[in-house]
């Protein structure tokens, strides 16, 4: 039995790869542009287009951050979803560091 005022000490669980997840793909509308003019007033054509919602703690344990941009590859009944890799060149010329730079030169 614990003892009165044990706190267990924090540890993570080691996560073994690869995990499976299943998702269900989703139905979304699409907005169309133009107004197609039909059966009854104002009819406009429901376009319905497949949509999957990928969210939760676990892709920040496979990587992902918010606001992180991503590369998909897709392929007839799959999709690859990889963190985008910035290049040495990207990250030299990120906005504001250019700045920095000159107003220190200046200086």
């Amino acid at each position: 039995m614990a003892e009165y005022h044990h706190t267990s000490e924090f540890c993570l669980a080691k996560v073994k790869y690869p995990i499976y997840r299943q998702l269900t793909v989703l139905e979304t509308v699409c907005e169309t542009a133009v107004k197609v003019r039909g059966i009854g007033i104002n009819y406009q054509p429901v376009n319905l287009e497949p949509c999957l919602v990928l969210r939760g703690k676990w892709l920040r344990g496979a990587g992902f951050q918010v606001g992180q941009k991503v590369q998909l590859v897709v392929n007839p009944g799959e999709v690859f979803i990889t963190p985008k890799r910035v290049s040495s060149e990207q990250a030299e010329s990120t906005p504001g560091s250019e700045g920095a730079e000159t107003k220190q030169a200046k200086g």
